[in-house]
Parts: C-alpha cells; structure tokens; sequence
C-alpha cells in the first residue's frame, strides 16, 4: 500500500470536480459524485468551496421528473475565468478569447506573412490581443493565459518556434516567453493539429473516444496529431503524427522540408490549382485561358462537383493520396475516429471523397469501420485547440489561487494499491 498526503488528495479531488463540471454541467452533486467515485459529502463539501469562490455557480434544479426532492444543479460560473488562443497559419494570425465554458466570445484576425520580420509581426499580435481584452472589458486579472496552435517543428515543452518549413525566417523563435513577458500572463504551445485533436477529444467528435487522429488539410500544408487516453501523443522531439511530411510518390517533386514526394507536395491548395491550370493547358482547354491566374481552389472544388473531367479527377487523386496516408495511420496507431479539419477539409465534396477511399482499407480487418468526421469547430478549431491548451496548462493554479491555496501540509491516508 502506499500514502498519499491528504492536502495532495484535496487538490486532486477538487481539480477533479471542477473539470467534470466544466465538461458536462449543469449536473447534480449526486451524479457527479457517481461519476468521480467519491462521496456525496465529499463532492458537496468540494462543490461548496468552489461555488464560493465564484468559480462555480448553482444552475437551478434536476428536472428529471424524479420523485422527492429536486436536486441542486451546479455548472460553471462562465465569468470566472477567460482563456485565449492564438492560430498560426500560412496566411493569417487568429486569435479567440474564450470564457470558462470554452466558448468563443470574440475573434480578431490579422493578416501574416512569412516572410515578414518576426519582431514586427509579435508586436502587431500583441496590440491585437491588447485590444481584444480591452473591446470585451475582461480584466487581466481573469485570463489564465494563452494557448497557441503553432506549425512545426517546434518544441512545445520549451516554447520554441524551431524552423517551419513555409516560414524561412521563424527559426528558433523563443515565442511563448516574448509573448508571456510583454503580456504579463502565461503562455503555452503546441502544434495546431495537436491543440485542435485535444480540443476535439474533450469537446468536440472524438469526446469520448479512447484513440483518435486529427487531420488537418491547409492551403499550404498538411498537420496531424494523435490522442490516446486523454493526452496527446507528441513522441520523439515533438514529431508524433506529422503526415504532410510522409513519403507518398518516390522520387516525387520536392517539398519544402527538404525531401521528395512528401503528401504536401501532391494534395496542398496550390498544387492542385496548378495541376488543373497544367492540364488544361496540355488539353487546350479553353478554360485555362478563360481562368488563367484567377482560378481559385474553391472553383476546382465547385467545377469537379460539376462534373468538370480535369477537375473531378484532380480532386479524386488528391483523396486518394490522403487516404493512402490515413491508411497507414490506421495500420501504425488504429484510431477509433479521423477528425477532418482545416479550409480544404471543408471543400465541396472533398471529406466524402476521403471518406469513401478510407472505408477500402482492405487490412487491417477493422479498417471499414474508422469513423471520418469533419471537426465539429468549423474554421474554429485551431484557436479553440489553443483555448483548450491555456485551460489544460494553466487552470489548476488559478483555481487553487482564487480557493485561497490549499496547502499539501497535513495527515496522510492510507490507500491501497489495486
């Protein structure tokens, strides 16, 4: 058997509380007392101090229709604390402040170029997120911190930037602690599509689903990430799940990482715009002139739901190189859900094709049965992963800050081992 310090248990079981109630309130105390396995009493003893310290609110009465007694809903008070987060792109900065829920109240975007200067750009981002707070009037006092949702490579333990491929001059890039320093407030990072996949196992289509890989399918790159049991797998160095950057066509055209037939190189926006233009041309088609320049990726999209031949097939191999991909995804990790995310992962037609080309996996035997779902967040889902990364990082210290502290002096209780 072994001991566990009973103020270490307190803090535990409080934390416990607060974050099933975040998750699935309004609930009674009784439920949630079921569900956490603790006591009744212990649950209104916690519950109480919460709802005291504001951090929790009473949310009216079970309407179950039970005999008796009505019992007393408790949920989170959404004012008690705020949480932003900030999505790095190719083609703009997005940053979302959140309250306690984990709702979205507000979002600024600004425009970003790689190839801007780094200084330039934080301190652009910094006046945005100033102005933020201060249009929606939520004091500094209130926010737990920021949670970013950055390419990689990176370092996410360190803060780091460490040299993504499509931004030449973000190299080691210090830039959770230059932004924690001008901001006054605790910042965090991950890689977008590990911020969007944890927010997506706790909030969103993968709730509840012990494995799950995220996707995310960008105008200029691919990203993904995986869960398992809660947490996010990031293995060696941070490069767990990161299949933009797998082999798809040997001795394909080069990527920008440096290597050769990467799934970038064969699915991103841009290229399939310029596959379309190339064809065309080879064609005569008189729509390559008719487009030239202009032709965007919606309007591939559009046209190959249209029945445009050069089009449909365009789409269609880019689908079947993602699930080429996701194929060995699923025969290396067996995730029970693919979540879609990202602006190409929204285009007409495109998750269905991905989908159908998944559901052939001849092996392994399960492969037909992963489900392939869209993110449930919309052109959301990265800030609020970099939301969901604040909360997950930062909560625990303010909540036992504004519970007065609780010390982890005091009597141990004996606990045996299972």
């Amino acid at each position: 058997m072994r001991k566990i310090n009973s103020g270490v248990m307190k803090r535990f079981n409080l934390m416990q509380v607060v974050r099933t109630v975040q998750r699935r309130g309004p609930i009674s105390r009784t439920a949630l007392a079921e569900q956490l396995g603790l006591t009744v009493a212990t649950v209104t003893n916690l519950s109480n101090d919460l709802v005291e310290a504001g951090i929790l609110c009473q949310a009216g009465h079970d309407s179950t229709g039970a005999l008796g007694r009505r019992a007393v809903m408790v949920d989170v008070n959404p004012s008690a604390f705020y949480s932003l987060g900030v999505e790095m792109n190719n083609c703009s900065l997005v940053v979302g402040l959140a309250d306690f829920r984990g709702n979205i109240q507000a979002v600024r975007t600004m425009d970003f170029d790689a190839q801007r200067g780094v200084e330039e750009t934080l301190l652009e981002l910094e006046t945005v997120i100033r102005s933020l707070l201060a249009d929606q009037r939520v004091p500094q006092e209130r926010v737990l911190g920021m949670g970013m949702a950055l390419p990689g490579p990176l370092d996410s333990k360190a803060g780091v930037l460490r040299s993504p491929p499509n931004m030449p001059l973000w190299k080691n890039v210090p830039i959770c602690a230059i932004l924690s320093e001008r901001l006054h407030m605790p910042v965090c990072c991950d890689r977008e599509t590990n911020a969007a996949a944890l927010a997506e196992s706790l909030y969103g289509v993968s709730a509840g689903r012990e494995t799950s890989y995220m996707l995310g399918l960008f105008t200029r790159g691919i990203g993904g990430g995986c869960v398992y049991g809660g947490r996010v797998l990031r293995g060696f160095c941070d490069g767990a799940g990161e299949i933009g950057h797998t082999t798809v066509v040997t001795g394909g055209a080069p990527c920008a990482c440096g290597g050769y037939g990467c799934l970038e190189t064969v699915v991103s926006g841009d290229v399939l715009v310029e596959q379309v233009r190339r064809r065309w041309r080879m064609t005569l088609d008189p729509r390559a002139a008719s487009h030239g320049s202009d032709l965007t990726l919606e309007q591939v999209f559009d046209l190959a739901r249209q029945g445009e031949p050069v089009c449909r097939r365009v789409v269609e191999e880019a689908a079947a190189y993602v699930a080429m991909a996701l194929r060995n995804i699923i025969n290396t990790i067996s995730p029970e859900i693919i979540v879609l995310s990202g602006p190409m992962a929204f285009q007409a037609g495109f998750a269905d094709a991905i989908r159908e080309q998944v559901r052939r996996t001849p092996y392994p035997p399960h492969g037909h049965t992963v489900a392939v779902e869209l993110t449930a967040f919309g052109d959301r889902a990265f800030v609020k992963g970099g939301v969901t990364l604040a909360m997950d990082a930062f909560l625990e210290e303010a909540v036992l800050r504004r519970c007065g502290g609780l010390s982890a002096d005091g009597d141990e209780v004996v606990v045996l081992n299972s």
